[in-house]
């Protein structure tokens, strides 16, 4: 193996955190190099990005690679009990993007504020007495510090602190169709405890399975069950994918440090990411810049009280609450109730709902409670 170049700052992974880190210290005078042989790409998701990504990265007002999605959201239980919810009464609303144009711009940016792009596999990452090692390609590179920032399946997390357990991530497959218009957001429960979902896309729309990894079995044959139960409108000729998402549900995941004196992870490497509604980008922009700050002020291992403090009370509560989930007899009694009371779906869909406020809904719901029960029993 040739020898590479050293660099100060050292960031496998060119996706949200990696980039929003690089940019930041690049931006500041640092010496970096992100490496990523793939990006920018289309990812296995619909690229969904909600008003609070673009309060949290201001960067963002320069990016048009994105257009709101203000369609219904349609639920089916497992016994088929129906019920949807108005865009204007969702929880979350969001601009569909696509991936492509929006990890493009993300590495764009950092790239002119200085960083260097080694689009090269990193094979292996070793400590050396003074720093790092990075293979990548042919060539052995050098960095100071050491930033993992290459997902779900983070090469640097298992060479480090081990990886991401299975029953703490989950597994999607899907097809994809360029072109295909989708005006609604659907998702369907099943008896086995997987989720079904159609989901628009920036100008393509998808199909989805998807399950914890510890419990996923036939993933392929279950799509192919579900996008057959859609009728005839997607058909066989779509791309077929398969990612891994981190979802923390094992109580005192977030207790193990995601950094050191010299290096730290980031995004979904660091497994940042909420469980309840699979919400990633906004703690991968967010923590890169955290642990930006961190690096550049020779602090690194200040980054895990910085995320600890910003966000990591929220991870905690959507982790718990995932661990919490209900089985598919309590959806399907949660969805007939939902189907039969529009006072019911008004409480959830509150403003109070919107924010997490509970005791808040709990008045909410109380203020209600007579008409939920009369439209529950009315026949």
């Amino acid at each position: 193996m040739s020898k590479g170049a050293r660099y100060e700052i050292a960031v496998v992974g060119a996706g949200p955190a990696g980039c929003a880190l690089a940019a930041r210290c690049a931006a500041a005078g640092a010496r970096v190099a992100i490496f990523d042989h793939s990006h920018p790409r289309a990812k296995p998701c619909s690229g969904f990005l909600t008003r609070e990504v673009f309060d949290i990265f201001s960067p963002l007002e320069e990016f048009h690679g994105h257009r709101p999605f203000d369609g219904p959201r349609l639920y089916d239980t497992p016994k088929g009990r129906r019920f949807t919810i108005s865009s204007e009464k969702a929880l979350t609303r969001f601009n569909l993007s696509s991936r492509i144009l929006f990890d493009a711009f993300l590495l764009g940016r950092a790239i002119k504020s200085g960083a260097t792009h080694i689009k090269e596999k990193v094979t292996g990452v070793k400590r050396l007495n003074k720093g790092w090692e990075i293979g990548a390609g042919r060539a052995a590179h050098k960095a100071d510090i050491l930033v993992g920032a290459d997902g779900a399946k983070s090469l640097v997390r298992e060479t480090l602190i081990g990886p991401i357990p299975k029953r703490d991530m989950v597994v999607g497959v899907g097809a994809r169709y360029p072109g295909v218009v989708c005006d609604e957001l659907y998702t369907r429960f099943f008896h086995g405890g997987e989720i079904g979902f159609v989901l628009p896309g920036y100008d393509f729309s998808q199909i989805v399975v998807a399950a914890r990894l510890n419990k996923a079995r036939d993933m392929l044959a279950k799509l192919h069950g579900f996008r057959a139960s859609l009728g005839n409108k997607y058909g066989r000729s779509a791309k077929l994918w398969a990612g891994l998402q981190p979802s923390p549900v094992t109580k005192g995941f977030f207790n193990t440090k995601c950094c050191g004196d010299d290096f730290c992870l980031v995004g979904d490497a660091a497994g940042h990411c909420d469980s309840l509604n699979g919400e990633g980008i906004p703690f991968a922009l967010r923590g890169g810049a955290l642990a930006a700050d961190a690096v550049m002020e020779g602090k690194v291992q200040s980054f895990e009280d910085r995320w600890r403090s910003e966000y990591g009370a929220r991870l905690e509560k959507a982790s718990a609450k995932a661990r919490r989930a209900p089985g598919p007899h309590l959806i399907d009694c949660a969805g007939r109730a939902c189907a039969k009371s529009p006072a019911l779906v008004e409480v959830i869909t509150s403003e109070a709902a919107r924010n997490r406020d509970f005791p808040k809904v709990l008045g909410v719901a109380l203020a209600r409670f007579p008409k939920i029960v009369a439209e529950l029993f009315a026949k």
